[in-house]
């Protein structure tokens, strides 16, 4: 890729995301409110076929990252998951297969993947976000961070653990 493609496409990046800012602001504010994913988060681990609700706004979420570059593929290993969390029916034969069927629509929503949302399907580890400057841009690097349980501790006291269940 030259130059001139890169900075065409951050171009039209900038500008789509100032155009879809109220948007992206929008579905933001849905995705994270309890009804967004911590219900159907919690509907995973309850084994509800509710969790399945998780796929329509994965797809609303990946429609909308893609329109911010039109005609530029989303990366192949994060469209990979989605295709194989997304389209999905429930059958009563899911609760006998409950990860291998539910798992994928959990890894593909988009929100579970983003650092700092303390989500994590991996018992007794919380993801965590740490900001590192980079020039004048700030990455968010996931961290892993052990919990009490994980490391063979007992919390000190009641509230300790209170945020990792």
């Amino acid at each position: 890729m030259t130059t001139e493609e890169r900075d065409a496409l951050e171009t039209t990046l900038r500008t789509n995301l100032r155009e879809k800012s109220q948007e992206l602001q929008e579905l933001w504010n849905s995705v994270n409110d309890h009804w967004g994913y911590e219900d159907a988060i919690y509907r995973f681990y309850s084994q509800s076929f509710k969790v399945y609700s998780l796929q329509k706004t994965t797809i609303r979420i990946v429609e909308l990252l893609q329109s911010l570059v039109p005609g530029r593929e989303l990366n192949p290993w994060f469209s990979r998951i989605v295709q194989d969390g997304t389209g999905k029916q429930f059958t009563m034969a899911d609760n006998a297969r409950w990860l291998e069927a539910t798992q994928p629509i959990v890894e593909a929503f988009p929100c579970s993947l983003l650092p700092g949302n303390g989500l994590s399907l991996s018992r007794g580890t919380r993801r965590t976000a740490q900001p590192k400057r980079m020039g004048r841009t700030a990455e968010l690097v996931p961290t892993v961070v052990k919990t009490n349980a994980d490391l063979g501790k007992q919390p000190e006291n009641e509230t300790e653990n209170a945020t990792e269940s």
